[in-house]
């Protein structure tokens, strides 16, 4: 069983509330079967983030029972990511939250649901997708998120008319 989150950030918030990575290694520590087959895997950009996370997770009472010890990278997720569609992943479960768009595509959700067993919970920051889907700047992470054409559709319906902004939401949904 594996656990993904790609957008994972320091472990704790600034009030010390524990975050999702914390949260699954600490329930992990605690359930025998999760000790010998959870297999985690963290990732942030952010390198101060990262340093954060490895300092909170060896604090964890019990970590070190685990058999699998969490990996932990540093990148910016995009386009080296899709690579994961050509690999068997074992059942798991992947968390998306990117706090916005970028670094989120079809491409990436599909490599992660595609093999039995795999499911995914990613946020859609509606706000942010509804302003950027007008904006020049950001049309790549718009268009990597919805897809090309479905991003084109989704614009030239906007576009159309003026709508409420639940007839918008629907539009966008």
């Amino acid at each position: 069983l594996a656990f993904f989150d790609l957008f994972c950030g320091p472990g704790r918030y600034e009030d010390g509330t524990v975050s999702v990575p914390l949260e699954i290694l600490q329930s992990a520590t605690k359930n025998p079967y999760l000790v010998k087959n959870l297999r985690t895997f963290f990732n942030d950009r952010d390198e101060q983030a990262i340093g954060f996370l490895e300092s909170a997770i060896k604090q964890i009472p019990g970590i070190g029972t685990l058999k699998f010890e969490p990996k932990i990278s540093c990148e910016e997720i995009g386009e080296n990511y899709l690579e994961m569609k050509d690999t068997n992943i074992i059942p798991s479960f992947s968390f998306l939250d990117p706090w916005g768009y970028k670094g989120l595509s079809l491409g990436l959700i599909e490599a992660f649901i595609k093999d039995w067993g795999c499911d995914c919970f990613f946020f859609f920051n509606y706000n942010r997708i509804s302003m950027g889907l007008g904006n020049d700047k950001v049309t790549h992470h718009i268009d990597a998120l919805f897809g090309e054409v479905r991003a084109k559709e989704v614009r030239r319906k906007l576009t159309e008319g003026r709508f409420t902004s639940e007839q918008r939401a629907n539009i966008i949904l």
